[in-house]
C-alpha cells in the first residue's frame, strides 16, 4: 500500500502542481468574470461525469482485485455501458442549456467540457485494470502523461483568451489519454480483444447502481456550494469564490490518493484484524497528511492567493481560511466512502452524504445571501464537520473491539493540536513561518509514534537501498 500511493501521491502531485498552474494562468487571462464561468461550466461537467460513470469505476476495480481472470468482460460491458450513458447525458445537457437559454459562452463551455469529461470516463475503464491488479506505477504514467497533455493544449489555447477554445483543449487531451490508456492495457494485461457479456450487464448495473448513489450525493456535496454562489452572487463574487475554491479542492488530492491505493485491499480483505489495522492506519496517515496543509493555507492565504490569482483575488482570503478548516473533514469523507463502497455499505454512505448536502443547502440559504462568499465557506465547514464525523461513526464498526476506535479518535485529536494554532496565530507576521514549522514538526513526531511499525519499515527499507552506497563508500576509504 505504501509503494502504490507513493506512486500515486507523486503523480497526482505532480499532475495538479500543473493543473493549478494553468488554472493560475487562465485566471489572469480571462479575467475574474470569464473565469468564474469557466469553473461553473467545470463543476457541471464534473457532475455529469459521475452520472456517465455510474459507479462503474468502483465496481470494476473491485472485482478485477477479486478476480483478474474476468476483467476482459468487465472493461468490455463497462466502455459499452459508459458510451450509451454518455451520449444520452451529454445531449440532455445540451438540451437542458437549450431551453433554459444559458449565456452563449456558458454553453459551449459546458457542452465541451461535457465532451471532455465523457472521454475522460471511458478511459478509466482500461485504467481500473491497473488499480485492480495494483499496478499503481502505470496509473500513475497514464496520470502523467495526461496533465501533460491537458496543460500543453490548454496553455496554448489561452494565448487565445478565449474560453471555448480553452473548453475544446481539454476535450482533445481527453482523447490523446484515451489512446494511451487502452494501448498500454492491452499491450502489459490483455491477451484478448475485450468484449462485452450482454447477460451480465443488468448484474454489473445493479451492483454499481448503489455506488453510484452515493458518488452523486458526493458530486452534489462537492458542488452545492459553488452551484449557489453561481445563482445567487455576481459574476465577479462568483469568480473570487472559484478562486478559493479551486486552492481548496487541491486539499482532496492527499486522502483521495491513500484511500485510492487502499480500496483493492479494502474491499478483499476479510474481516478480523489486518481490516482493522489497515482501516485504523488509513484514517490516521489521510489526517496527517491534511493538518500541514490545511495550517498552511490558513497562516498564509494572502500569500497564496496573491502568488497563484494575482491582487485581484484577495477579497477570497478570509473565505479561503474558512474552506481550509473544512478540508480537516476531507480525510474521514473519503476514507469513510472509500470504507463503505469496498464492504457493500454504499447505501449507507449515501445516506449520510444525502443528509449532508441537504444540511449544506439549508445552510447557504441561511448565510450565503447575507454574508456572501465568506457565508458560503462557513456553510460548507459546517456541513463538511457534520460529514466527518458522521462517516467516523460508521467506521467503528470493522474495529475488532471499542477501545481501538477510541484509540484512534484519540489519535486524530492529538494530530489536530496544530489547527487551533494556526487560527490564533494567522496575524502573526513573520512568526507564520515558525508556527507552521513548530506544527509540522509536531505532526511528524506525533505520527512516528503512532505508527511506529511504519516508520521502522520504511527507514529499513531506505537503508537496504543505500547500503551498497555505503559499503563502496567503507571500501574506497579502506583501499585509500
Amino acid at each position: 500500500m505504501v509503494k502504490n500511493s507513493l506512486y500515486l501521491l507523486s503523480s497526482e502531485a505532480l499532475a495538479r502542481i500543473l493543473s493549478i498552474g494553468v488554472t493560475a494562468i487562465l485566471a489572469r487571462r480571462l479575467g475574474v468574470t470569464d473565469f468564474g464561468v469557466f469553473s461553473l461550466a467545470l463543476a457541471v461537467a464534473m457532475l455529469a461525469g459521475i452520472a456517465m460513470d455510474f459507479g462503474l469505476h468502483f465496481h470494476g476495480v473491485r472485482e478485477i482485485a477479486k478476480a483478474p481472470n474476468r476483467a476482459p468482460m468487465l472493461i468490455g460491458t463497462t466502455l459499452l455501458i459508459k458510451f450509451f450513458l454518455t451520449a444520452v447525458l451529454t445531449l440532455a445537457v445540451v438540451l437542458a442549456l437549450r431551453w433554459s437559454r444559458a449565456d452563449t459562452s456558458l454553453e459551449s463551455a459546458i457542452r465541451n467540457l461535457c465532451l471532455w469529461i465523457g472521454i475522460l470516463t471511458l478511459g478509466h475503464s482500461f485504467r481500473m485494470l491497473f488499480r485492480g491488479l495494483e499496478r499503481m506505477d502505470l496509473e500513475a504514467g497514464v496520470i502523467l502523461a495526461d496533465a501533460f497533455f491537458k496543460s500543453g493544449l490548454v496553455l496554448a489555447a489561452a494565448l487565445f483568451a478565449d474560453l471555448e477554445t480553452v473548453t475544446l483543449a481539454f476535450a482533445l487531451s481527453a482523447g490523446f489519454t484515451y489512446l494511451l490508456s487502452a494501448g498500454l492495457a492491452h499491450r502489459r494485461f490483455l491477451r484478448q480483444p475485450v468484449a462485452a457479456s450482454i447477460p451480465e450487464l443488468l448484474p454489473i448495473l445493479r451492483a454499481s447502481s448503489p455506488m453510484l448513489a452515493s458518488l452523486l450525493l458526493l458530486s452534489a456535496f462537492y458542488s452545492t456550494t459553488f452551484f449557489l454562489v453561481a445563482l445567487w452572487l455576481a459574476g465577479y463574487q462568483t469568480g473570487l469564490y472559484a478562486a478559493a475554491d479551486k486552492v481548496y479542492k487541491l486539499m482532496y488530492l492527499p486522502a483521495l490518493v491513500l484511500c485510492q491505493a487502499a480500496y483493492p485491499r479494502l474491499a478483499a480483505l476479510p474481516e478480523g484484524p489486518e481490516l482493522d489495522n489497515l482501516v485504523r492506519r488509513l484514517y490516521t496517515l489521510t489526517f496527517a497528511a491534511m493538518v500541514p496543509i490545511s495550517t498552511g493555507l490558513i497562516l498564509f492565504a494572502p500569500e497564496i492567493l496573491g502568488l497563484l490569482f494575482g491582487p485581484d483575488y484577495l477579497p477570497a482570503v478570509t473565505a479561503l481560511r474558512l474552506l481550509a478548516a473544512a478540508g480537516l473533514g476531507i480525510p474521514a469523507m473519503y476514507a469513510g466512502l472509500h470504507l463503505q463502497n469496498a464492504r457493500h455499505g454504499a447505501g449507507r454512505a449515501s445516506l449520510a452524504m444525502a443528509g449532508a448536502t441537504l444540511l449544506l443547502l439549508f445552510l447557504n440559504w441561511i448565510f450565503t445571501q447575507n454574508l456572501f462568499i465568506r457565508g458560503a465557506a462557513l456553510a460548507e465547514l459546517s456541513a463538511m464537520s457534520l460529514l466527518a464525523l458522521t462517516f467516523l461513526h460508521f467506521a467503528r464498526r470493522y474495529f475488532t473491539s471499542p477501545a481501538a476506535f477510541d484509540r484512534l479518535v484519540t489519535r486524530l485529536l492529538i494530530l489536530g493540536l496544530p489547527i487551533p494554532l494556526a487560527g490564533l496565530g494567522y496575524s502573526f507576521g513573520a512568526w507564520r513561518p515558525v508556527l507552521w514549522l513548530a506544527g509540522l514538526a509536531w505532526n511528524f513526531f506525533a505520527l512516528s509514534r503512532f505508527e511506529q511499525g511504519l516508520f521502522d519499515s520504511l527507514f529499513a527499507r531506505a537503508r537496504r537501498l543505500f547500503s551498497p552506497a555505503f559499503e563502496s563508500d567503507k571500501k574506497d576509504v579502506a583501499v585509500h
